[in-house]
């Protein structure tokens, strides 16, 4: 049975999107060299009162960027809770005139210290991008590049993904780097 061209054109544009979509994946063609797409990421974690009392005052904003120090936060009747480390607001529990109980969290923060690049590669990349070694970071934003290591490359494909692809994770030398959770970055090999 002999098919029509116009028979044919769904078939033949479905293996064209196939193909340039294969032809654009950065995961399987890069090389450590071209960079890799990925972003950053870093866990939230509940910054809590110590007593319980009224909040007086909130010192900061959701997304708000805060050094070491900083104030964040003050009971009535208590002094001001500060900034642990250089963070990231991630989100604001209670608004001020609100009570809290003792331990519960009034924030929620993103320290800088635990910012890393997150993303994929083939596994014939894996061996190149080892814990350790030297990576550079860019992002807008950033600079020329952040140096940063590979602190983690999962052994495993990575479930639900086309290829097979590997997690890997590098994090910035610098603990204040200008990189911002959530926003999309390049990994190269250092020295590339």
């Amino acid at each position: 049975m002999k098919r029509s061209p116009v028979a044919l054109f769904p078939l033949v544009l479905s293996l064209l999107l196939f193909l340039l979509l294969a032809a654009c994946n950065p995961l399987h063609g890069a090389s450590p060299a071209e960079g890799h797409a990925g972003y950053a990421e870093a866990d939230a974690a509940p910054f809590a009162s110590v007593e319980a009392g009224r909040v007086e005052r909130v010192y900061v904003q959701r997304g708000e960027r805060v050094a070491a120090g900083a104030p964040l936060f003050a009971l009535a009747g208590q002094e001001v809770r500060t900034a642990p480390d250089d963070v990231e607001v991630a989100e604001v529990m209670v608004r001020e005139g609100e009570t809290v109980a003792a331990a519960q969290p009034v924030l929620s923060l993103l320290s800088q210290r635990q910012l890393r690049a997150r993303f994929y590669v083939s596994r014939d990349l894996l061996k190149a991008l080892e814990p350790g070694r030297a990576v550079v970071l860019s992002c807008d934003g950033c600079g020329a590049g952040l140096p940063a290591r590979v602190s983690f490359a999962a052994r495993r494909p990575e479930p639900g993904r086309p290829g097979p692809v590997f997690l890997v994770e590098a994090q910035p030398d610098a603990p204040s780097s200008g990189l911002r959770a959530g926003q999309p970055v390049t990994v190269r090999l250092a020295g590339t």
